[in-house]
């Protein structure tokens, strides 16, 4: 049976941003994405990622960390199926969590959350950026800490003690992670996320 497991920690977000964003360096890795340019939710945005950054004074990290089941875990035939089965079982989860986070925008007034990697909003190559058409679900549309130049993997070692897990091959990765984000004007947030027994 697949596990599903939350960290949460919170730090002052002046602090984060000095010692966890590189925006030179990751903005890099995002020209290299098939996805810059293409979805609302990457770069280049049409605002000033600092003036955004500058509405809030604290940062809760939510780290996800999930575990597949002995079937999901299997070793692949290809690159290309380990590739469609890791975002298959992210794409299932996604579905609860993307939910679960933008509710904690209502329950902290004033807060904005940080979406998990890409947008699951639309099917895989079909976000209306690419016709030069706004977003359809602004209401969901959010960007991710990684695309605000922010370094996840020192973020997942260093702050929530996860080690990430890479696959370069056809086998599964012992776990995959998710990292979200909430920003918030005053030090009120979340000490746990969700309210379940997997939370730790």
């Amino acid at each position: 049976m697949q596990q599903t497991f939350h960290t949460v920690t919170d730090l002052p977000l002046a602090d984060y941003i000095a010692s966890y964003r590189d925006c030179e360096r990751f903005m890099g890795y995002c020209r290299q994405c098939h996805n810059y340019g293409r979805r609302w939710s990457c770069p280049p945005f049409d605002f000033e990622t600092d003036a955004l950054l500058h509405r809030y004074t604290h940062l809760w990290i939510i780290g996800t960390r999930i575990e597949p089941d002995p079937i999901q875990g299997r070793p692949c035939t290809s690159v290309q199926e380990r590739i469609e089965r890791c975002r298959t079982i992210i794409a299932a989860v996604r579905k609860t969590l993307d939910e679960e986070l933008l509710a904690l925008e209502t329950q902290y007034p004033g807060s904005r959350v940080f979406l998990p990697g890409s947008c699951f909003g639309c099917p895989e190559g079909a976000c209306t950026r690419i016709l030069g058409k706004a977003c359809i679900h602004p209401e969901k549309l959010r960007n991710s800490l990684e695309s605000f130049g922010f370094d996840l993997d020192r973020t997942a070692t260093q702050l929530l003690g996860i080690e990430l897990q890479w696959s370069h091959d056809e086998r599964m990765p012992r776990y995959l992670t998710l990292i979200s984000g909430l920003m918030t004007p005053t030090h009120n947030g979340p000490d746990h996320f969700p309210n379940d027994p997997t939370t730790r």
